[in-house]
């Protein structure tokens, strides 16, 4: 499994990057047998189609299973979302997004990453990353990081600060949320 310790660019480029590798690697965590096996025992007792109280309940898996952990100092990692959640059981908000993704992906909903800003003077550092995953035809905010943050809840200061870029394969764009699509 991949685990990387590396410095970063400064601003957006910085962020750009991470978030590519991120994307990387939650789509490859996506597809982890584990995972899939995780994501399925997670939902069981859900009833059938009750899409948002699964990201709910795969929500609640991550937040009471997964600690937050911040990185060493002046070092930037990633992990691959199963090493996050079959053996360091932690991360930062980097790799506790991707974890959730992953889960989530692994029983069919689409992600995506938010990164926000709160700074007006400088609006490429970026701060926080945290998932999106779609449902009934809207982005729903789930942020592992927060121990008792419900579906749908985002970071009060998430609405004060701006929502930037988008990677697609073929490059960056700007002012929208990252897509994995």
């Amino acid at each position: 499994m991949t685990v990387q310790n590396r410095p970063l660019p400064e601003g957006y480029r910085g962020t750009a990057e991470t978030i590519a590798e991120m994307h990387r690697l939650t789509i490859d965590g996506v597809k982890d047998d584990r995972s899939i096996r995780l994501a399925r025992e997670i939902v069981y007792e859900i009833p059938w189609k009750e899409y948002k109280s699964e990201l709910a309940a795969i929500l609640g898996w991550c937040q009471q299973n997964l600690r937050y952990v911040r990185d060493p100092v002046n070092v930037e990692r990633l992990q691959h979302p199963a090493v996050t959640i079959f053996e360091t059981r932690g991360g930062d908000c980097d790799e506790l997004a991707p974890a959730f993704s992953a889960l989530a992906g692994a029983i069919g909903n689409p992600w995506r990453f938010r990164t926000v800003s709160v700074d007006p003077f400088r609006p490429n550092d970026f701060v926080h990353v945290y998932s999106l995953a779609h449902n009934g035809g809207v982005w729903v905010p789930a942020d592992p990081t927060f121990q008792r943050a419900p579906i749908g809840w985002e970071p009060q200061w998430a609405d004060l600060s701006q929502r930037f870029g988008a990677i697609q394969p073929e490059g960056v764009t700007s002012r929208r949320d990252w897509d994995a699509e």
